[in-house]
């Protein structure tokens, strides 16, 4: 004996508002605090201009603190230099067992939670959590001045790189087709552009 099961189905939106809903969900994705279109996640910083350094702790992590889910920052390596990151998320977190140790020895026995941050650092998806505490010592906000290079003096930079001021202007789309599976020798993306260069 087979049981009928009834299924119903939600009324599919208006094209219109749904079109509406995801040009917002575009703008907003692109009004993220300190996006650069010129770094990519878990690139080094190449110049101190693009970041934002507060002249005191306190304004640090005010600073540190105004950044919400998906914003972006340089956050310090334990080698002193600065990564590109974006926040994964907030939260509470208990205090390590180091830390309950020392209070426990100090007196204070209160387990309180502690506002920390996680950032992705890096296409590989490693994450470094900071404490509230550490935030104005690793945390500093991307400046987004000269984020966006305007395509002519992109162009112009790639005639000047190549030497030839007339027609080494870069296609507006470029394919690639992978290697078959079969090939045993790897490939690299300079080795794709230099066989397009030699195509052209």
């Amino acid at each position: 004996m087979t049981r009928q099961r009834k299924v119903t189905f939600a009324p599919l939106p208006h094209p219109q508002s749904e079109r509406k809903r995801n040009k917002t969900a575009t703008a907003a994705h692109l009004r993220r605090k300190g996006f650069r279109q010129d770094y990519n996640l878990g690139e080094t910083l190449r110049n101190t201009s693009h970041m934002i350094v507060e002249p005191r702790p306190e304004l640090a992590s005010r600073a540190a603190d105004s950044l919400k889910k998906h914003d972006c920052a340089f956050i310090r390596r334990s080698d002193g230099s600065y990564s590109y990151a974006i926040l994964a998320y907030r939260s509470l977190a208990p205090p390590s067992e180091d830390e309950i140790d020392g209070k426990n020895r100090s007196g204070s026995s209160e387990r309180s939670l502690e506002e920390v941050m996680a950032f992705v650092m890096d296409t590989a998806g490693s994450l470094k959590v900071l404490k509230r505490e550490q935030w104005s010592r690793l945390v500093r906000l991307v400046s987004e001045e000269e984020a966006v290079v305007p395509a002519k003096r992109r162009r112009d930079l790639l005639r000047r790189a190549n030497g030839n001021e007339k027609d080494s202007i870069p296609p507006s789309i470029t394919s690639f087709v992978p290697p078959s599976l079969n090939q045993d020798e790897d490939i690299s993306l300079m080795d794709v552009l230099n066989a397009l260069a030699t195509e052209l």
